[in-house]
């Protein structure tokens, strides 16, 4: 039930003769080649409906400190259907651990992201040595054939278009995300997190940027650029460093085509001036001329529910169809102090002058964390996805902002974790949806090591 009412190695993986299907609702793992867990999943849908979800896994049968990028193509089958996952089909290794790019033993390709530019998808990683001492951002783009099957635009297996060879991702783990450019087709852009100063408690970091354009292969770059410099994010009075990746930028295109860029921020009492400890989630909007570095025009923060409380996460979401310049912006509040954690989620819109934005008021808990939220924006639809609860006693959840403006559970298996999603609108042709929203999540798979799990529901 739904819960809305030639340059590369032209890797070819053609359709299957035979196999199953899933339809709205249904939600299907996606097996891994990993025997350990799998995790930080995205996902997109192109516009003839297909899907591609991305994850990292574990190699810690190969090296502590090995991660791989994997991959599942997805296609329309039409009606509503999809193809169902099959490794030896529609899975693809990405980011190789053995691929000895850097010449060493085991390395470790983690947090990708990806984005669908009409059929097309693109995807982006970070490549790490096992030591954690040398770093790269990699690309690839995955093509499908219109037959079921598809191919990697890569330079080999396992290995993607290196877009910046000179990056330190050792603290904030670069974390990169990506988004259309107007007008080019073929073309992307990313944000990552570059690391600068780190000197505990005191840390900076610059946002960079770069456009690459699959034209040609290998793709022609433009960057990397400085977007963000010396971005603070120190550690807290009490929590310290906080755990994971860092900075954590989120970036969508408004109708206009500006860069609306989403990061978070701590600063120390002190540092570069601040008058005490604060913690927000800073939301920017560029003006982006397609080339060379995009123009800042208005800014606007988020502040904790103290002014000293780190607020994490910020999620971001947009629609060419709201005819406005807003997005929806989700993000956790995190206490420093022995209280849970809530969801923060608005809507905020930028008139050409002044951004203003809107609490929608996510229905928090107060008793059980509610965390790990990711908005849903349409042209009309708003909905925020989310997890309540404690460590061992989690649950998927959906805010239904626009609807019933009801908090309803997700049927999920156990321990759901860090939802994504993406949305298409209207919905593939034949399938009967105004609007298709895929979904992926983390959880315990039935087998024991965590999955990522994907549905798809309508409105």
């Amino acid at each position: 039930m739904s819960i809305f009412p030639l340059l590369s190695a032209l890797l070819a993986f053609p359709a299957a003769p035979q196999g199953g299907s899933f339809g709205f609702g249904e939600a299907v793992e996606l097996p891994s080649s990993s025997p350990q867990d799998a995790d930080h999943a995205a996902v997109a849908i192109n516009s003839d409906g297909d899907l591609l979800a991305v994850f990292s896994s574990e190699r810690f049968d190969l090296s502590p400190r090995a991660f791989q990028v994997e991959a599942f193509y997805l296609s329309h089958l039409g009606s509503g259907a999809w193809s169902a996952p099959d490794a030896a089909v529609n899975r693809c290794l990405l980011g190789s651990a053995k691929s000895q790019a850097f010449g060493l033993a085991y390395e470790a390709c983690r947090k990708p992201d990806v984005v669908a530019v009409g059929r097309d998808f693109y995807v982006v990683w970070p490549r790490s040595s096992e030591d954690r001492l040398l770093h790269r951002l990699e690309m690839a783009r995955v093509a499908p054939d219109g037959l079921g099957g598809f191919r990697v635009d890569a330079p080999g297996p396992g290995v993607g278009y290196v877009v910046d060879a000179q990056i330190d991702g050792q603290v904030a783990g670069i974390m990169p995300d990506l988004v259309e450019v107007p007008g080019q087709a073929a073309s992307v852009a990313v944000v990552y997190v570059d690391d600068e100063l780190q000197a505990e408690p005191l840390r900076e970091f610059d946002l960079r940027f770069l456009r690459a354009d699959f034209g040609s292969l290998p793709p022609a770059v433009d960057g990397p650029h400085v977007l963000v410099d010396s971005a603070t994010l120190d550690d807290t009075a009490l929590t310290t460093a906080p755990f994971g990746g860092k900075v954590l930028p989120d970036v969508v295109r408004d109708d206009s085509g500006n860069l609306v860029l989403a990061y978070e921020s701590y600063v120390r009492s002190g540092h570069l001036g601040a008058p005490a400890d604060i913690g927000r989630v800073w939301l920017t909007w560029f003006a982006d001329s397609g080339s060379g570095v995009p123009v800042p025009l208005q800014s606007h923060e988020f502040r904790g529910q103290r002014r000293s409380d780190p607020v994490r996460r910020p999620k971001l979401a947009t629609s060419r169809m709201d005819a406005t310049n807003s997005v929806s912006i989700a993000m956790m509040h995190l206490p420093d102090q022995q209280q849970e954690t809530d969801t923060g989620y608005y809507e905020a819109t930028w008139d050409g002058t002044t951004i203003t934005s809107v609490d929608l008021l996510y229905p928090n808990s107060g008793a059980l964390p509610d965390s790990m939220p990711t908005p849903v924006h349409g042209a009309t639809l708003r909905a925020c996805l989310g997890t309540r609860g404690n460590e061992g006693h989690t649950h998927l959840v959906a805010f239904l902002q626009s609807l019933t403006g009801g908090l309803i559970s997700i049927p999920a298996t156990r321990e759901p974790w860090r939802p994504a999603s993406d949305l298409m609108e209207p919905g593939p042709s034949g399938s009967g949806a105004s609007t298709c929203v895929p979904i992926t999540y983390e959880a315990v798979s039935a087998a024991g090591p965590v999955r990522v799990f994907l549905r798809v529901d309508r409105r």
